[in-house]
Parts: C-alpha cells; sequence; structure tokens
C-alpha cells in the first residue's frame, strides 16, 4: 500500500502552510517553489482541502492559502483521508465491475491481521498532527546544523 502522489503532496503543502502561518496567506506561487509542485496540482488539493475545512483562501494580489485550524488540530490522517480516502490494506471490497475480491469475513483466516494493522497504522496517522511534524523536522534541522558547526 502506497500513499498517492496526492496525500504526499497534500502533507507537504499543508506543512508549507503551517510552517509559515501567520497574518497574511501564503501564496500557491511560493508553495510551488519551495515544495517542487505545479500552481495547477496544488490548486486541485486546495479545492479538496477547503472543501473540508481544513485551508482557506483569499483572493486578489496579496492572496493565496492559510490553515483554517491550528497546525496541532490537524492530523496527518484529517489530510491524508481527505486527498486518498481511508486507508485500506486489502481490496476485499466490490471492484468496479460489481464482484467482490472477497471470500467472506466468516471464511477469511487473515481478516483480523488486516483489521488489526489498518487500526494500528490510523491510530498513528490521526495521533500525529502538522504541529508534531513540525516540531520533528526543525529538531532534526537543528541537529544537522549543530553537527555541522561542531565538525568544522
Amino acid at each position: 500500500m502506497q500513499i498517492s502522489t496526492k496525500g504526499r503532496y497534500g502533507l507537504r503543502a499543508v506543512l508549507e502552510l503551517a510552517r509559515r502561518s501567520g497574518d497574511k496567506p501564503v501564496s500557491t506561487k511560493e508553495i510551488s517553489l519551495k515544495q517542487k509542485i505545479t500552481i495547477p496540482y496544488l490548486e486541485q488539493l486546495f479545492f479538496r482541502l477547503k472543501n473540508k475545512g481544513y485551508v482557506k483562501s483569499v483572493r486578489g494580489a496579496q492572496g493565496g492559502y492559510f490553515l483554517a485550524k491550528d497546525a496541532s488540530e490537524i492530523s496527518v490522517g484529517d489530510v491524508i483521508e481527505c486527498l486518498d480516502g481511508p486507508i485500506e490494506f486489502t481490496d476485499c471490497k466490490s471492484t468496479s465491475d460489481g464482484h467482490s475480491t472477497c471470500i467472506g469475513r466468516e471464511n477469511c483466516m487473515a481478516i483480523s491481521f488486516w483489521d488489526d494493522l489498518r487500526d494500528m497504522i490510523n491510530v498513528r496517522i490521526y495521533s500525529t498532527t502538522l504541529a508534531d511534524l513540525l516540531k520533528d523536522f526543525e529538531k532534526k534541522q537543528l541537529d544537522i546544523k549543530e553537527g555541522i558547526e561542531t565538525e568544522a
């Protein structure tokens, strides 16, 4: 199972908003340059994130986007689910042609494993906030900087 490009890029984009949070919105051009995501793709991501209430936009020359909530109130899971849907490890659902790939919960000896794995992942991604990721990133950046300074 892989998180899609939408999920990965969307998380990077909202983290950039969280990192630059302040009184003025951040333009898609600024985010695009910093995160190497095209502006049209960012607009698609922000459209979905805006509809779910995670980002807000301001139109005009000084416009752009900002988080609609504090970074400590938005989890990684919120962003991933908004852009990719719920995380699943199996295709035990009906396929597009109406056929099920599942032999049925009563006959599947591995279903509890898949359910437990999904639940463990969900606990982690829904308990990790944007603020947590920023704090971790800043700590690692500081460690790198201090490592370079002590070597010189």
